[in-house]
């Protein structure tokens, strides 16, 4: 993972002037309900949290780098912090809350941010790509499921054949759907990850995406509006 951060730190600096200050950590976890998470502090300072008690695949701890890091929520956070204290972010634009009009933005970055690299290249790297769309597909649909009530048998059966995962992860995937908050969140990766990827195919890779959804403060709505402007 530590070779994958830097990796990816290198090739979103290609697209990115970032302040040579910022930095990422890198600490395992155990016994989590989560997979990995950027926790993003100030002075362009983040700890990626990965949970070791998974098994991983090169692929996805590449994924899981740009994810979480590079060019992803730690890059986004950056830009953020960059401009709130020298351009001019409102104060309120500097607060990232999780299951809000902000969300759909800022998993569609970072579901996006292997597509950014141009890691999307090998048939590991498009397969991980591929079964992230499946695993919050199958998400969003079991949070429908949830919503009316569906034993809890249907709901891991339909994670494990939907979601090709074993029964382990299965687990992890219902109780995700089965929080309230969290169910509504996978939203967020599903449609943020459409609507983004529709417009950077779009534009082929123009930096002029990148100036729109890493550097002015977006909800759903005036990204939408934004990507009709370009």
């Amino acid at each position: 993972m530590d070779r994958y951060l830097g990796l990816a730190r290198r090739d979103a600096r290609r697209l990115f002037k970032l302040p040579k200050a910022e930095r990422v950590r890198l600490v395992a976890t155990h016994g989590r309900s989560i997979s990995g998470i950027c926790e993003y502090t100030r002075d362009y300072q983040s700890t990626v949290k990965l949970n070791v008690d998974l098994r991983w695949t090169w692929p996805a701890l590449r994924d899981m780098a740009a994810h979480e890091a590079y060019p992803g929520h730690h890059v986004h956070q950056t830009t953020r912090e960059w401009e709130y204290l020298h351009g001019d972010f409102p104060r309120e634009a500097a607060v990232s809350l999780a299951a809000c009009p902000m969300g759909p933005v800022e998993e569609g970055i970072g579901e996006n941010a292997m597509w950014f690299l141009g890691w999307d290249r090998t048939p590991e790297d498009r397969m991980t790509l591929a079964l992230n769309r499946l695993r919050w597909g199958t998400e969003v649909n079991l949070a429908f499921m949830v919503h009316r009530d569906e034993p809890r048998r249907e709901l891991l059966r339909y994670a494990m054949h939907s979601g090709l995962v074993d029964w382990k992860q299965a687990v992890r995937d219902v109780r995700y759907a089965r929080n309230r908050m969290w169910a509504s969140y996978a939203f967020c990766y599903w449609y943020g990850t459409a609507m983004i990827r529709k417009q950077f195919l779009k534009m082929d890779g123009d930096p002029a995406l990148f100036d729109v959804l890493y550097w002015r403060p977006h909800t759903v709505r005036t990204l939408t509006t934004a990507f009709r402007r370009l």
